[in-house]
C-alpha cells in the first residue's frame, strides 16, 4: 500500500469512529494548519528539528561528515538544533512575505 492510501484509510476509520462516539468533525481548512500563527510557528519549529535530528544526528555521521553523535558535547548539539530552529523560523517567515 501507498503511503497516500493508507493515510486515507486511517482518516476514513478515524471519522467512523468519531461518528460512531457521535464527535463532531474536527475543522479543516486547505492546508491544514489553520490560520493561527502559532500553530504555523510550532509547524516551522517542528520541521527544523526534525531537519536538525535528521542531518546533523543521522546523515552526517553515516556518510563519514562527522564523528558519531556521543562525540560531540551537549553545548554543540544544542547550539546545532538553535540554529536550525532560527534558520527554519526566519525562513518560514520570509517565505510568507515574499508569497503575500
Amino acid at each position: 500500500m501507498a503511503g497516500g492510501t493508507n493515510s486515507a484509510v486511517l482518516e476514513s476509520v478515524a471519522r467512523k469512529e468519531r461518528q460512531r462516539k457521535g464527535l463532531p468533525e474536527p475543522a479543516r481548512n486547505k492546508d491544514r494548519g489553520g490560520d493561527d500563527a502559532t500553530v504555523k510557528a510550532a509547524k516551522a519549529i517542528s520541521e527544523g528539528v526534525f531537519g536538525h535530528e535528521l542531518a546533523e544526528e543521522i546523515a552526517m555521521p553515516l556518510v563519514g561528515l562527522s564523528g558519531p553523535p556521543t562525540d560531540t558535547p551537549l553545548s554543540g548539539h544544542v547550539n546545532a538544533l538553535a540554529s536550525h530552529l532560527v534558520y527554519e523560523l526566519v525562513t518560514h517567515f520570509k517565505r510568507k512575505l515574499v508569497l503575500s
